[in-house]
């Protein structure tokens, strides 16, 4: 019983011997010493594909990708619906009034961007506040848009 014991030792100490070396000398081929440092493995390179759509590089404007081209101004104006704008309430006495338009707060000249719905930003000036409705003017737009409170809104 102690033979096949000591027999099992000395077998599984072998392979363990065996695989050791085996695993040696593939990370050091040349037979350096154990304490050498091991190969420098090969590392693979990120791949940025521009040929996909859409395609958004975060170093822009200031990549060195490829050259970006920005597209040209044509200073054709969209005509702007006034149904993407929302008064959602008014406030403040008649002197110094606030309208709050899809969820951006205004004062009689002001300007500023507003999000619609579509997640466009759109900027518009704030002409007046009238007591019940708000005139504005959308992305240089010629001529103004009212906005009115709901009927809902105005139910007490």
């Amino acid at each position: 019983m102690n033979i096949s014991r000591l027999f099992l030792f000395v077998s599984t100490a072998f392979a363990v011997g065996m695989l050791c070396t085996s695993a040696n000398a593939d990370t050091n081929p040349a037979g350096t010493g154990t304490n050498a440092a091991p190969q420098a493995a090969d590392i693979p390179q990120a791949i940025f594909d521009v040929t996909s759509s859409p395609v958004k590089d975060p170093f822009f404007p200031h990549t060195t990708r490829l050259p970006m081209t920005v597209a040209a101004n044509t200073n054709v104006v969209a005509v702007v619906d006034a149904s993407i704008f929302i008064l959602k309430g008014l406030s403040g006495s008649i002197g110094s009034r606030l309208a709050i338009i899809n969820n951006r707060t205004l004062a009689a000249g002001e300007t500023s961007e507003v999000t619609v719905a579509d997640g466009r930003k759109i900027k518009i000036h704030c002409l007046e506040i009238k007591e019940n409705s708000v005139v504005i003017r959308a992305d240089n737009q010629s001529s103004p848009i009212e906005l009115r409170y709901e009927e809902h809104f105005l139910k007490h």
